[in-house]
């Protein structure tokens, strides 16, 4: 899944350094795969929106003990801490970017009402670099494990929510 979000948004853009790293053996998430890939893709695309064409766009993906974490690190203007607790809400846009950056100020609202909506979290951090001019930001989706729910680990064969990581 990481890697086909990655292919069809850092591979359309040649020369946007990136770098993916997924920890070995990570278990089965309860997620809607298409959901879930069109959350990272529109990750993705924020972290080279605000970022510059040559800084590196960061995915990994590691186990944590309350599930499967995907983060999405840029070297952009990063987000301010006055706007991190808004910044997911319908129509908001950091006032730092309003006519900078194109978009509607709804991809991480659906972001996280997707993400919810599986029983997991979105998260900002920011900034993450030691730098005034790109101290950056990461996003981080918490993804239950298929394991955190019984009834859905009993029914994995007959249902497509299980994606494999």
């Amino acid at each position: 899944l990481l890697a086909e979000a990655c292919a069809a948004t850092l591979g359309a853009e040649p020369g946007q350094p990136h770098e993916l790293v997924v920890a070995e053996g990570l278990p089965p998430v309860w997620a809607d795969e298409t959901l879930l890939g069109e959350v990272v893709r529109n990750l993705i695309e924020n972290a080279m929106r605000y970022s510059d064409a040559d800084a590196p766009v960061e995915v990994t993906a590691g186990l944590t003990d309350r599930g499967v974490e995907v983060a999405i690190g840029d070297h952009g203007e990063g987000v301010p801490a006055e706007e991190q607790d808004r910044i997911f809400q319908s129509f908001h846009r950091a006032s730092s970017d309003e006519g900078s950056v194109k978009g509607s100020g709804l991809g991480l609202y659906f972001a996280d009402r997707i993400v919810e909506a599986m029983g997991g979290s979105i998260r900002v951090e920011s900034p993450i670099w030691p730098s005034d001019e790109a101290p950056g930001a990461r996003f981080i989706v918490l993804v239950p494990l298929a394991e955190d729910d019984p009834e859905a680990a009993s029914a994995v064969a007959d249902d497509a929510q299980l994606v494999m990581t």
